[in-house]
């Protein structure tokens, strides 16, 4: 009996163990989005596909990139559709961004991961050391917006890179507005890239 009732209680302890790990570890995503459309004119001149733009606070404007909604189903990771931006140049002192504003419905994106999938050509890869993936968030409305890097590179290809945003802080379930950029990471100065890339399947 003494025997059954100890099984019973390491049963119990274990399965407490279980849900108290499971409910500290990241949440599931509860938001996607495939980039398929709507494509949205933007007044001024260029595009948005849902939503999604180049950072309209760049400080050159975003002259050095062009957004269009792609269908060829060559470059989509999922879905009928993905952003593809022609960069012209991407180089150490002009990224590539691709930003999205909640319009006053902030996302609360608090111990969860943001991921996106990019599709980069050989000559874009072999500078996977130089140019990484990052990601800002915008907090409240603020004006300064918080890095949150990744330790991933990317291949020829696609490749989903994911980023961890910490937990145990309220400054991260008020994020007004979100931007991945393509950029010079660590002053490694690399050459310009001009071509085109591929972002598509955001979710968080």
């Amino acid at each position: 009996m003494k025997n059954m009732i100890a099984t019973a209680a390491m049963v119990i302890l274990t399965v407490f163990i279980l849900s108290s790990c499971k409910q500290q570890g990241t949440l599931a995503p509860s938001t996607f989005d495939g980039l398929n459309g709507p494509v949205q004119t933007i007044p001024g001149g260029g595009i948005s596909i849902n939503n999604w733009e180049p950072d309209p606070f760049a400080a050159d404007h975003n002259s050095n990139e062009s957004l269009t909604l792609n269908t060829n189903p060559a470059y989509v990771e999922e879905g009928t559709g993905s952003a593809q931006i022609y960069c012209n140049p991407l180089s150490t002192t002009e990224p590539i961004t691709l930003y999205k504003d909640f319009s006053g419905n902030n996302a609360n994106l608090t111990n969860r991961i943001v991921s996106i999938w990019m599709y980069a050509p050989p000559d874009l890869s072999d500078k996977n050391n130089s140019y990484f993936l990052d990601l800002y968030v915008t907090i409240n409305g603020g004006t300064s917006p918080k890095e949150i890097f990744s330790s991933n590179t990317f291949a020829t290809g696609w490749t989903q890179i994911s980023f961890k945003v910490p937990a145990n802080t309220d400054d991260y379930n008020y994020v007004s507005a979100i931007k991945f950029a393509l950029e010079d990471l660590v002053n490694q100065n690399p050459q310009p890239f001009t071509g085109t890339i591929y972002f598509d399947e955001i979710s968080w």
